[in-house]
């Protein structure tokens, strides 16, 4: 009698950058459900998540706005939550992120989430920047200031939070180019700020 063998999947944590329009989004909604998208662009960058789903309900909480998507029979495979500065002079999504991630371990694992996207990083910056020129430090006469704050805490977020989460990660990043000054070749990274668009890959087992 043939036995039935139990696979275990490893989870993975995958950092995607690419050019706009290069379907990074798409590649991460392909990731198993149910998914957890903390998502920093702008609402219409959501189609290819919410395509997947049955149906979808649109809700406010604590937070700001949160999408949810359902597959044909009823179960919650997709929980979109929008960070937004609408009026980047009166930041709120940073802040707003920051109070969230106090407890996204434990939701993760009350939630059964399989997968967690983060969309993306260059929009995660401009909002931690806002946060930094208008809120945390609007008196500052040097703007070195802004970007060594957001850099510092991007790092904490990115390389050292997410990094530590006990399921499937997909980070989602745009590209920098940069001319090599020794050998002349262009170098392509994710585009983050300071030396974190160089050591941030270390922190993942996987890119694309």
């Amino acid at each position: 009698m043939a036995k039935l063998l139990k696979v275990l999947r490893q989870i993975i944590h995958v950092l995607v950058y690419g050019d706009a329009g290069a379907k990074k989004s798409t590649l991460a909604s392909t990731f198993p459900s149910p998914k957890l998208v903390l998502m920093f662009d702008p609402p219409d960058k959501c189609g290819p998540f919410v395509r997947r789903c049955a149906s979808i309900k649109r809700a406010k909480w604590e937070y700001g706005r949160v999408t949810k998507g359902y597959n044909k029979a009823g179960k919650l495979v997709l929980r979109i939550e929008h960070y937004e500065d609408t009026n980047p002079r009166k930041p709120r999504a940073y802040k707003n992120f920051m109070k969230r991630v106090s407890h996204l371990n434990e939701d993760i694992e009350r939630w059964g989430i399989v997968t967690t996207v983060l969309d993306s990083v260059t929009y995660m910056n401009y909002a931690c920047f806002n946060q930094q020129k208008y809120e945390m430090q609007p008196t500052a006469k040097d703007p070195r200031k802004w970007y060594a704050a957001v850099a510092e805490r991007l790092t904490e977020m990115l390389a050292i939070r997410f990094a530590y989460l006990n399921c499937n990660v997909v980070v989602i990043a745009h590209i920098d180019e940069k001319e090599d000054e020794v050998h002349g070749r262009m170098l392509f990274n994710p585009a983050c700020p300071g030396k974190l668009s160089k050591r941030l890959p270390a922190g993942f087992g996987e890119m694309y």
